[in-house]
């Protein structure tokens, strides 16, 4: 048989894994810093509302996180949400089958370009910088999702959670 052991654990790999992660933001900071910064003035110009939107998540060893990303959805999108399901069979089936909608009326103009480049997740190096989130890890998931992991949940979440994952790399 295979096995597998999670080296991700070790001192020494935690700390080499920190430098590759800070190492890779300063890197890339002279690029992300002014284009976080235009992304900003144009969330902020094209709808009303904070520029970032904070959402619970679990982290390594199974702590709360609040991941950061720009605001991709109108200020009242639970309460549009709700109003769209109530009023609308098809589009509460979609809902309950996906948890997400082909056609989100709540999404912004410069929200939809954001999503579709996933610009809308450049405020996670921040995560990434203060060490909630590394560059590469498990994808931080939202507590309705524990229970698909079972019992790997505590094993996949014993590291550091990932801007990326493995499998997208």
């Amino acid at each position: 048989g295979f096995s597998a052991a999670n080296r991700l654990t070790r001192p020494i790999n935690l700390f080499l894994k920190r430098c590759i992660d800070l190492g890779l933001l300063l890197i890339f900071s002279p690029i992300v810093i002014p284009l976080m910064l235009l992304i900003s003035i144009l969330v902020k110009c094209t709808s009303k509302g904070p520029v970032f939107y904070g959402h619970k998540r679990i982290g390594k060893n199974g702590k709360t996180i609040t991941t950061w990303k720009f605001r991709s959805m109108v200020v009242d999108a639970d309460k549009r949400l709700k109003e769209l399901l109530e009023n609308n069979p098809e589009i509460k089936k979609e809902w309950e089958e996906n948890q997400k909608l082909a056609h989100d009326p709540r999404i912004t103009s410069i929200g939809k370009f954001l999503r579709k480049t996933s610009l809308d997740e450049l405020p996670q190096f921040f995560n990434i910088l203060i060490g909630q989130m590394s560059f590469v890890g498990p994808r931080p998931v939202v507590e309705a999702e524990r229970k698909k992991y079972g019992d790997k949940f505590r094993y996949i979440f014993s590291v550091t959670p990932g801007l990326s994952g493995m499998w997208q790399i």
